[in-house]
């Protein structure tokens, strides 16, 4: 869920829209299921929080993008299609530059 032992909740939530759907496959790194399942009370609490996100992430619709961010978006990526096409369609020298590497 997260890498280096981040907060199982919060990876949960993040992932895209959809994605978790009532399921969640975790692998533990061996020395992690001792701590997470090694005594009964911790255990429980281990899953409680996997499976509060997992229903929270499932059932909540997922937050709508600000228009603000959107507006952002567009605008990267209008930059980066110029970019795209000034480097590799309007100038002369990259098809000969790619086929040389």
């Amino acid at each position: 869920v997260g890498r280096g032992g981040g907060p199982a909740r919060a990876a949960i939530l993040a992932q895209p829209p959809g994605s978790v759907n009532g399921s969640l496959r975790v692998t533990e790194q061996g020395e992690m299921i001792r701590f997470k399942f090694g005594l009964p009370e911790i255990a429980q609490r281990s899953m409680e929080i996997y499976v509060s996100a997992v229903l929270e992430a499932t059932l909540q619709p997922p937050p709508q993008p600000k228009k603000a961010w959107r507006d952002q978006m567009n605008r990267l990526a209008d930059r980066a299609l110029t970019s795209y096409r000034e480097q590799v369609r309007e100038n002369p020298d990259f098809v000969p530059y790619f086929r040389a590497i």
